[in-house]
């Protein structure tokens, strides 16, 4: 459900859809507009840098090297997945892009149990909705403690309500949920 694009381009996107209706025989067509936003999807680059000692490099065993790679794609990882999703982290011209979450409206939490988080589905749908957006290509993103919860919901009967979820994601509500501790 997601459209390539180059970078350093302008394109349209599209914020709100068009609608449809049935028309009688020789009656007017209903006539709709569509809100169009521009958008460039410029190229941004991430980077740390590590120093180690000559001597460290040349005698530690098991190798530093092999050990400071991996905490630097550890921690890579947990960075931009933090500024893919946090809200707050908003665009620096020619530096970084804003996250997909940035200037979203925050749907608060209407309870604790599975029914106030039905409630709060739904009302996040309607949004969505309501503008003629599509929500086929949705994706939950949570933490593995959430998706954890997920999995233990159970109903009256003790079955699952969330049959497909488990600690490590799965599908809630239909729609794929990934599960990152980095959220």
């Amino acid at each position: 459900g997601l459209r390539r694009v180059p970078f350093n381009i302008q394109m349209a996107a599209t914020t709100t859809g068009s609608s449809m209706g049935w028309v009688g025989e020789a009656a007017p067509k209903p006539v709709s507009q569509m809100a169009f936003a521009t958008v460039t999807l410029r190229w941004a680059k991430a980077a740390g840098i590590v120093i180690i000692t000559d001597e460290l490099a040349r005698f530690s065993n098991p190798s530093a090297e092999a050990v400071v790679r991996n905490d630097m794609i550890e921690a890579m990882t947990a960075f931009l997945d933090r500024q893919f999703i946090d809200p707050a982290v908003a665009a620096v011209a020619n530096v970084s892009p804003a996250s997909i979450t940035n200037g979203s409206t925050n749907i608060q939490a209407s309870g604790t149990n599975q029914a106030a988080f039905q409630a709060d589905i739904k009302r996040l749908f309607q949004t969505f909705l309501n503008a003629n957006l599509s929500t086929s290509s949705g994706v939950w993103i949570g933490t593995q403690q959430q998706a954890l919860a997920f999995s233990l919901m159970l109903n009256a009967l003790g079955q699952p309500f969330y049959s497909q979820m488990t600690g490590e994601g799965g599908v809630l509500a239909g729609y794929p949920y990934i599960a990152s501790e980095n959220v």
